[in-house]
């Protein structure tokens, strides 16, 4: 009945304020953030940085670096015989300089990441205000106010963004380059100790990673466009089939009409957030290349065991490698995922799936409405049948069939339009007067809507959002009139909303309990391999020693870059909104404001101002996002970083006495430089593994009492809530937490920082 509609719509909008959409999404992004990773390295960068100093001051110089390179033969890739060109390293003609460079540019890099965390957490904790007033004037201003206010609250939204934008970049430029420079000593170190065949495959090695970066740069790039593009574009498209479905949707139908209002809203929210998603691309580029260095490292470096003849021994079968998900199974957040237009239209195909089983079901006794389904007009105009069809067809020609989600969309779409079409036959027919001619199609509708159910929660974990949106000015009023069925089916998809939300929820708790016990075995290898790089011995430390203390550089700042880098790409993204999309749209939306046409009991003035608002929903998820990383950084890094960083740079030793008893007493001090190192950096280690445990148990307990919420708030209009999410939502959840168990592995197997080295 009707009024089970009304309550169960007003139940949902209680639990589904502003402040809970916002939570919820910022629970949903926190784990796929990989936070942990920020503060993982920094323990073994100390322990690395600080036995690079110990090694530099127990021997004399090894070598000049100039030297090692001068052999590097790249003709077999077609390229001359020329000396290597150094691009990082400013003192080549000593080994020894290069090393203290390094030590020097990972005491800049850390000091600059917390002074970039610092600026961030200020900056970011300043933005909720910034957007709190702009909201209160996009809900309740006159479009003269909204035309005056907002433009001048925007600018300072996108000042606070710039700030955290330019902040991050910094850290990921210092970042940069001190994995660059070990990348370089890596080479150079190989081509010195390693056969031909090794110097060969370092080198092959090397081109190999530029190309595979330069490969992924220009995909993070050609991705940032496209997503930009389409989030520009989405308030126009959202206005247009606002207009098109005013025109196009049966008069009276106002089920329907409230649900195409609700996907248009749901259709800027993916755009919105589709844009945050992108983020993640740019961590991923900064990433490659480490994987291509960690396959072939072993037989470059003589760490594997060879074979009489200098050959790596393949006697011992390798680790089978993670098998990646196909594409079309794959939710996790991605270059083809996140730029596939699909997302932003699957809302709208489910709702149009659902008005098919209104044109069948929603008559009197749940037979057909053939008032619906053939329209009132004697040229068919205002048709159910004709409104289904022509929509279709419009979504299907923005798809793009090279991409993941618009491939499986293609199918859903294709098969819904062979069902309008048939039902819009038979309504012109003789059997346009028998209720039972539609029943074929009944069990194909069902079908068809859990399809489309399933490809939504795909979409809004690749999106990383929630199923519902929250409560606003274009939220529809409940319709006053429509049959029993029609509005159990409604009721039906209002509950299906709420379970995405759940579903959600839960996978992030799962994807978060994976990520956290993987982030405690991997700090346990680190503690282990502090213990080992500290007890190195000092009496042949040489080039051979250096390799594998140098590849773990590599690995960890790589990653420390690559976190630092989606923070980055965070801010730009938001500048981008900002100054691209909601500034020059502000006298616009103004002029649409005054329109009075209505789709579902919603004025567009009123879907415009959802929009924006949903669009300023993308700053604020932003700042609650950066600010809890810069806190839970800068605590760590007060506490820990800095001070054992400050006490690496006591140990670089020199010593006038080059007799016996001058060297053994340099080395006796040394070693015990080497206890302290391990001591600091061990502790760092653990506090890190306790902080990451903490924040676990609190982050299940608050997605476990928003749960609970849900449950306790619905159960009296929906006591189906408290059971299982439905089985074909429930197992996307289940396959994206496995394929993000995966995607953990998978980092951890192809990065040095995790990897144990037989010259350790």
């Amino acid at each position: 009945p009707m009024s089970d509609l009304d309550d169960t719509r007003t139940a949902i909008a209680r639990v589904n304020t502003g402040k809970n959409a916002n939570e919820d999404s910022w629970m949903t992004m926190w784990c796929n953030t990989n936070w942990g990773d920020l503060l993982q390295p920094a323990p073994l960068s100390i322990a690395l940085l600080g036995s690079v100093l110990v090694i530099a001051s127990s021997t004399d110089d090894f070598c000049s670096c100039d030297s090692l390179l001068i052999s590097c033969d790249l003709t077999h890739f077609g390229h001359s015989s020329l000396p290597y060109k150094w691009q990082y390293a400013t003192h080549p003609g000593s080994f020894k300089a290069c090393l203290m460079q390094m030590v020097k540019e990972g005491y800049k890099s850390f000091g600059t990441a917390h002074k970039s965390m610092t600026r961030i957490q200020n900056a970011s904790s300043q933005l909720p205000d910034v957007i709190r007033d702009a909201v209160l004037t996009i809900i309740n201003g006159t479009p003269i106010e909204i035309k005056t206010l907002l433009p001048d609250q925007i600018t300072a939204a996108l000042k606070l963004a710039k700030i955290c934008a330019t902040a991050a970049q910094e850290s990921e430029d210092a970042f940069h380059g001190i994995q660059n420079l070990a990348g370089e000593l890596v080479i150079a170190c190989t081509n010195q100790v390693g056969t031909s065949e090794q110097k060969l495959q370092a080198n092959q090695t090397q081109l190999a990673i530029l190309a595979e970066r330069k490969k992924a740069e220009e995909e993070r790039v050609k991705v940032a466009k496209e997503t930009n593009d389409r989030m520009k574009k989405s308030f126009d498209g959202a206005e247009e089939d606002f207009h098109s479905a005013v025109k196009n949707v049966p008069n009276g139908w106002d089920l329907v009409g409230m649900q195409a209002a609700e996907a248009l809203t749901q259709f800027a929210v993916a755009a919105g957030n589709a844009l945050i998603s992108a983020a993640t691309i740019k961590q991923q580029a900064a990433m490659a290349g480490i994987e291509i260095a960690s396959k072939k490292a072993g037989a470059d470096d003589g760490s594997k065991p060879s074979s009489k003849d200098g050959k790596t021994d393949t006697s011992k079968p390798a680790a089978p490698t993670p098998v990646a998900p196909t594409p079309a199974q794959n939710t996790q957040p991605n270059a083809a995922n996140t730029s596939d237009p699909a997302n932003l239209e699957v809302n709208k195909v489910l709702q149009l799936a659902n008005a098919l089983q209104f044109l069948v079901s929603g008559g009197p006794g749940g037979g057909p409405d053939w008032d619906k389904i053939r329209g009132t007009g004697t040229d068919g105009s205002q048709s159910g049948g004709m409104y289904v069809e022509i929509s279709l067809s419009t979504i299907k020609d923005r798809l793009d069939p090279s991409k993941p989600v618009s491939a499986q969309l293609l199918p859903i779409l294709e098969s819904a339009v062979t069902i309008a079409k048939g039902i819009m036959a038979i309504s012109r027919s003789a059997q346009g007067a028998d209720d039972t001619a539609l029943e074929k199609y009944k069990p194909k509708i069902a079908t068809l809507v859990s399809d489309a159910q399933q490809l939504v929660q795909k979409v809004n974990l690749i999106l990383q959002q929630p199923g519902t949106v929250a409560t606003g000015p274009a939220t529809p009023p409940t319709p006053i009139q429509n049959t029993n069925n029609a509005a159990k089916l409604a009721v039906e998809n209002a509950k299906f909303q709420v379970d995405q939300t759940r579903a959600n929820l839960e996978a992030s708790r799962e994807s978060y309990n994976t990520a956290t016990s993987k982030l405690l075995e991997q700090q346990e290898m680190i503690t282990k391999t502090i213990a080992q790089l500290t007890s190195l011995s000092l009496t042949n430390a040489g080039i051979k020693a250096m390799l594998p203390v140098l590849k773990k550089a590599v690995g960890a700042f790589t990653t420390l870059q690559a976190q630092f880098s989606q923070i980055t790409q965070f801010f730009e993204n938001v500048a981008s909104l900002l100054c691209d999309v909601l500034q020059p749209s502000v006298e616009r939306w103004a002029k649409t404001m005054e329109n009075t046409a209505t789709l579902g009991g919603v004025k567009i003035g009123n879907l415009a101002r959802q929009l924006i608002y949903t669009q300023m929903m993308v700053p604020l998820k932003v700042s609650m996002l950066s600010e809890k990383i810069a806190t839970v950084y800068l605590n760590v890094s007060t506490n820990y970083i800095l001070p054992a960083q400050r006490s690496v740079g006591s140990m670089l030793e020199f010593t006038e006495d080059t007799s016996e008893a001058g060297r053994a007493k340099l080395k006796a001090s040394l070693e015990e430089k080497q206890k302290k190192l391990q001591k600091e950096s061990t502790l760092a280690s653990q506090e890190i593994s306790e902080l990451v445990a903490s924040d676990q148990k609190k982050f299940v307990a608050a997605i476990d009492d928003r749960l609970n919420n849900i449950k306790v708030a619905l159960q009296d209009v929906l006591p189906s809530i408290a059971q299982p999410v439905p089985k074909q939502i429930q197992d996307v959840s289940i396959e994206h937490v496995e394929q993000y168990s995966e995607k953990r592995a998978t980092a951890k197997k192809v990065n040095p920082m995790f990897t144990n080295d037989d010259l350790m």
